[in-house]
């Protein structure tokens, strides 16, 4: 589970998780993350990274879909933690 906490441990202000304290990940920094999350499973045997990779492409669809739709692409990283 990725969470972006402040020094108190408590819940920012601004984009709040629904999967308890924390907030939800930019696009952005989600596909930075992805990259080191990804680099890390393939090493450890846990995914495949190709499989990694077509994951992070299935994610960027997700996004690019939810934004010309007039929603918010952080709809994909919620997705992306569901499925996973």
């Amino acid at each position: 589970m990725v969470r972006l906490d402040n020094e108190e441990g408590g819940r920012q202000g601004k984009g709040k998780s629904l999967f308890g304290q924390g907030r939800e990940l930019t696009l952005a920094s989600w596909l930075l993350a992805w990259d080191a999350y990804s680099l890390a499973t393939a090493a450890l045997g846990q995914m495949t990274y190709p499989s990694a990779q077509m994951h992070k492409r299935q994610i960027a669809q997700i996004a690019c879909q939810a934004q010309a739709n007039g929603r918010n692409e952080t709809l994909a990283v919620i997705y992306d933690r569901l499925v996973r």
